[in-house]
């Protein structure tokens, strides 16, 4: 019981000193007359007030890009590898490229399905990439029309 009271005996000491100076500062700064001194001190509150809050702003932006890291850009390359699994192996996925002339008739007249042919494709394409990435974003073909070929 006695180191109690010795315990609050010493805080109250300290309360007392911490008090005193505060009160001491106080009277400091009300007993300038000077108006440039209070300028000055005003400025230098101020100033560290804003650095202040820049540092935590600062903290608070990297706080995001670790997030940021760790919760976008690692899981979405897990998610996506570049290659397609085939049979056991990584193989890179084929490029096809046709080239045709504006004037050759069959691919004039094959046209409609052609552009259905696309369609469905891309359609396809989409799809895979919506459900290996777990996102929703729809392809919906609105209108086509000639262009006067």
């Amino acid at each position: 019981m006695n180191e109690l009271i010795e315990t609050v005996v010493a805080l109250d000491a300290v309360a007392e000193e911490t008090t005193a100076k505060a009160l001491s500062n106080l009277e400091y700064y009300y007993s300038i007359t000077d108006l440039s001194e209070k300028l000055v001190i005003g400025a230098e509150v101020f100033v560290l007030g804003m650095i202040m809050v820049f540092a935590v702003l600062a903290i608070l932006w990297g706080v995001i890009e670790i997030f940021r890291v760790i919760f976008y850009e690692i899981p979405k390359k897990k998610a996506a590898p570049d290659t397609e699994t085939v049979s056991g192996a990584d193989v890179p996925a084929p490029t096809i490229v046709e080239t045709h002339s504006a004037g050759d008739d069959a691919y004039n007249s094959n046209e409609p399905e052609l552009i259905a042919a696309i369609t469905a494709a891309v359609t396809a394409y989409i799809d895979a990439e919506n459900a290996a990435s777990g996102s929703k974003t729809r392809f919906r073909v609105v209108s086509f029309r000639r262009t006067g070929r």
